[in-house]
């Protein structure tokens, strides 16, 4: 029997004995972890819940969950050391461990655990999770100290590994593995077949046109910005519609931009939304997506809206870059940027070539493809746990 503890920051809700998430990490999203480990034991965050609506059922066969509280932000960086201590003792029962970075929880397991062979994946950059344009100056001087101490833990995870998988380019040259350790390019997006759009019917240059966003209200997305683009687009005489996916802190403060900008009816939260099939009904009434964030991995919902064909714009960040053009890139604050690349694609670009780009584009990231690669890596850390067993002595 061979037992893998995965680690992560993610906060999942128990509800009446089951374990459920808010967004995509259903039973399915284990079912790559399970075709090589006999169980999994998920080290997170949990809170908990009055109802199981809208939520996506986690929990199953083999797939055991160990609670971490629900603490968030710098409670939750205070507090965290002292939880994990507690919980330690009871989790001796593994072979190895998977880090899923970032998270502070895997920083603090990896001090504390005994030589296991473990693999990390990197699904964004932790040191640019952690910054923002809108913090005051206290703020930002606060975390430098706390930057260069992560940025150090996660040197430290890197090197220990046996085997690391990484979203971006980006990140792999920014954390490099171990010479001679097997590393490899895999996006978390679990994306089927029927998820890709065979056929591109948009038309952005009809007089009105819609523009969709999806991601979590956290001021690294920064949605204020689509807010400021509608504004800007519709005092240029522009119908256009806004649609925001999500829910989270800043949630209240965009919808409140909206109403001092004017620009509220024109603008419509709909609050998290669970279920591909519904984001995808979404995204196909929409005909751009907008993603002005901070900081990305390889968003997934960049990759989903690509396979549905939409126009597709994003910050000059992370793997993004990976999936975008440079002449659908711009800076993240960047209002007249973005305003101007909407004109210029509706008034001059072969619109049915961008679709199919995006659609070839998101073809490579199919769960068929990104499987195999998952497997090899897990086989890899199964096989080095094995030998660890061995060299134990009796």
């Amino acid at each position: 029997m061979a037992h893998l503890l995965l680690v992560t920051d993610h906060q999942f809700i128990h509800y009446n004995g089951k374990i459920y998430d808010k967004y995509v990490y259903d039973y399915n999203y284990f079912r790559d972890y399970l075709a090589v480990f006999d169980t999994i034991t998920v080290l997170a965050r949990i809170a908990e819940s009055k109802s199981e609506q809208n939520l996506l059922l986690t929990s199953g066969d083999n797939v055991n969950f160990v609670s971490l509280g629900c603490s968030k932000g710098i409670k939750w960086l205070l507090q965290s050391k002292r939880v994990i201590l507690k919980k330690m003792p009871s989790l001796n029962n593994y072979d190895a461990i998977c880090y899923r970075i970032p998270a502070i929880a895997c920083y603090r397991v990896h001090r504390l655990q005994n030589g296991k062979p473990s693999l990390f994946e990197m699904v964004g950059d932790p040191l640019d999770s952690i910054q923002s344009r809108e913090k005051s100056f206290i703020s930002k001087l606060i975390t430098l100290p706390l930057k260069t101490l992560i940025r150090k833990q996660i040197r430290e995870i890197v090197r220990d590994s046996i085997v690391g998988s990484y979203v971006s380019e980006e990140l792999m040259k920014k954390y490099p593995l171990s010479k001679g350790r097997k590393a490899n390019l895999i996006s978390s997006i679990r994306l089927n077949a029927e998820d890709i759009k065979s056929k591109c019917d948009l038309n952005p240059s009809s007089v009105k046109f819609t523009i969709i966003h999806v991601g979590t209200f956290i001021e690294l997305k920064n949605q204020k910005t689509l807010i400021r683009l509608i504004k800007k687009l519709r005092d240029s005489g522009y119908d256009c519609q806004l649609t925001l996916v999500g829910s989270g802190p800043t949630d209240y403060k965009c919808f409140q931009m909206a109403v001092d900008l004017g620009v509220c009816q024109h603008v419509s939260f709909r609050g998290q939304v669970t279920g591909r099939k519904n984001i995808i009904a979404l995204l196909d009434e929409n005909s751009f997506f907008i993603i002005p964030s901070l900081s990305e991995g390889k968003p997934r919902s960049l990759i989903e809206a690509m396979a549905r064909g939409l126009i597709c714009l994003g910050s000059a960040r992370g793997g993004i870059k990976e999936l975008l053009d440079p002449e659908f890139t711009f800076e993240p604050y960047d209002v007249d940027a973005i305003f101007k690349k909407i004109v210029d694609i509706r008034n001059h670009h072969d619109i049915a070539k961008i679709q199919a780009r995006n659609i070839e584009v998101a073809e490579g990231y199919q769960s068929i493809i990104l499987k195999k690669k998952r497997i090899e890596l897990l086989n890899e850390l199964k096989n080095a746990s094995k030998k660890n067993l061995l060299a134990v002595p009796v």
